[in-house]
């Protein structure tokens, strides 16, 4: 998503940073269902290198107060802020901010899902297209990993990209400004 802040509604401040009057851009995000053997879905969201102002990035379980916010980010400095909002399910609000009240300019929001996976299920080792469940990890052997239980792991070293049903795909419902 290629976007711009410039004109853009003020919103109230994040958690992780002081706030300011400069104009928020909010994407309203349905996130899917997990699609078996997934129990889960996480939301990836990173500024990209092309955006040209000092940004913050949050997520928001609604659009009111930060007393909703779920994540929170500022990479200080121009792009690289990144957010990852676990085990998400349904509507939430992703905001770009800019830092200070000079904080206005174009962005690029990169945008992926990853899917959470129980127990004996596939999985990526680096993390990426998929993670394991809370209080397991992924264990490769043979090549391909697995979520196994964390006191089942014995460390062998060994990193691939596991096979698997990692898709996921979410919906950006509209452009929000208030």
């Amino acid at each position: 998503i290629n976007g711009a802040t410039e004109g853009s509604g003020v919103l109230s401040a994040s958690e992780c940073f002081g706030g300011t009057d400069a104009g928020e851009d909010v994407y309203r995000l349905t996130m899917p269902a997990p699609v078996a053997p997934a129990v889960g879905v996480d939301l990836v969201a990173e500024l990209g290198i092309v955006t040209t102002f000092d940004a913050v990035l949050y997520a928001r379980s609604s659009c009111g107060g930060p007393d909703t916010e779920l994540a929170c980010n500022d990479a200080y400095g121009d792009g690289g802020d990144r957010i990852v909002v676990n085990d998400v399910a349904g509507v939430i609000d992703l905001v770009v901010d800019g830092y200070s009240s000079e904080g206005i300019g174009e962005y690029q929001l990169l945008l992926s899902a990853r899917s959470v996976m129980p127990v004996a299920a596939p999985c990526d080792p680096e993390g990426i297209a998929s993670r394991c469940a809370t209080g397991s990890i992924c264990l490769v052997t043979d090549g391909k990993g697995a979520c196994a239980t964390a006191s089942e792991h014995e460390p062998n070293g060994e990193l691939a990209v596991a096979e698997g049903p990692f898709d996921v795909d979410f919906t950006v419902i509209g452009e929000i400004h208030p």
